[in-house]
């Protein structure tokens, strides 16, 4: 995994594995790195982007945490990318 500050990206790569069903947890500190929100991103090895809902799950309910469950058993052993980029405060 990466921290990239000037940009607010994090990138991380993990193996799926589609029999646990706890999910991945990312902490995201929302009051000093996200203060304008984020997008968060999943995709497969070979670039396909992951769909939420059909692919896996995402619960943003508890304040900087991302809890990310994949669903679909097709990734299954697959190392899923993650990217969360951070969304930059617009210059006026």
């Amino acid at each position: 995994m990466k921290f990239y500050d000037s940009t607010l990206d994090f990138h991380a790569r993990f193996v799926a594995n589609t029999t646990i069903t706890e999910p991945t947890i990312l902490y995201l500190n929302e009051d000093y790195w996200y203060t304008n929100g984020y997008t968060i991103q999943l995709s497969s090895p070979t670039g396909r982007i992951l769909i939420q809902g059909t692919d896996f799950s995402l619960d943003l309910s508890q304040h900087n945490y991302a809890k990310i469950l994949i669903t679909n058993t097709r990734f299954n052993n697959q190392a899923i990318n993650i990217v969360v980029a951070g969304v930059q405060e617009e210059e006026e």
